[in-house]
């Protein structure tokens, strides 16, 4: 009632979803979930080792996952080790780690460097990244729900990115490298803190969406 909340909660099929404001085109999306237990957080680490991501953050990004419940999962009316896997701060932070490889590369160069808070600046690969969709929404401006994912998007940029400190070589890097890292075999873009996971299973549903894909 203070915020000048009037519409109800929307149910989902992962999660509640709020509207901030009814004059705001903004809302919340609530995922109820609680922390995966230690043989799904090994098996976790498993998997990205498998992927030659580093051992280190491998770990710690393991211990952040969760399980979640799906209303279309068979076993969703039961308390059962079988929910469904995410790592959304897990992702967070293997996303930290590309945007400082930018930091090591100055560090190379033996230049200094003062260190700033990651939520106070915004680094060449989140920009570029906020390019690329600029570009992705202007493309499919009378077809939004037909265009390629911000996560295909997101985690495609940030594993083409080398670390380069000027926006214009990030981006002439990603655009010459992304369609590298699209897989021939499923997963097809495997979720990086939870392989198992593929990003682009919906283009097994909608032949559409890969096409778009290519053509962006």
């Amino acid at each position: 009632k203070a915020r000048g909340i009037k519409s109800d909660l929307e149910e989902k099929h992962r999660c509640w979803r709020l509207d901030y404001m009814d004059t705001l085109s903004f809302h919340i999306d609530v995922i109820p979930c609680v922390p995966n237990d230690e043989y799904n957080q090994q098996n976790l680490y498993k998997s990205m080792i498998s992927l030659h991501e580093d051992s280190q953050l491998s770990l710690s990004v393991s211990k952040l996952s969760v399980a979640l419940t799906d209303d279309r999962h068979e076993k969703y009316s039961e308390v059962t080790s079988d929910w469904l896997i995410s790592n959304p701060e897990g992702y967070a932070t293997w996303f930290e780690s590309r945007m400082a490889l930018s930091q090591q590369y100055l560090l190379e160069k033996r230049a200094e460097i003062q260190e700033i808070p990651l939520y106070k600046r915004k680094s060449v690969l989140q920009r570029t990244i906020q390019l690329l969709k600029r570009h992705r929404d202007s493309i499919f401006i009378d077809s939004p729900d037909l265009k390629p994912s911000s996560i295909i998007i997101t985690t495609l940029s940030a594993k083409a990115y080398q670390g380069e400190t000027d926006i214009t070589l990030a981006m002439k890097n990603i655009i010459n490298t992304i369609e590298i890292y699209v897989n021939y075999y499923e997963p097809r873009i495997p979720n990086p803190v939870n392989p198992h996971e593929d990003f682009a299973d919906c283009w097994k549903n909608d032949k559409e969406l890969e096409k778009n894909f290519k053509i962006w």
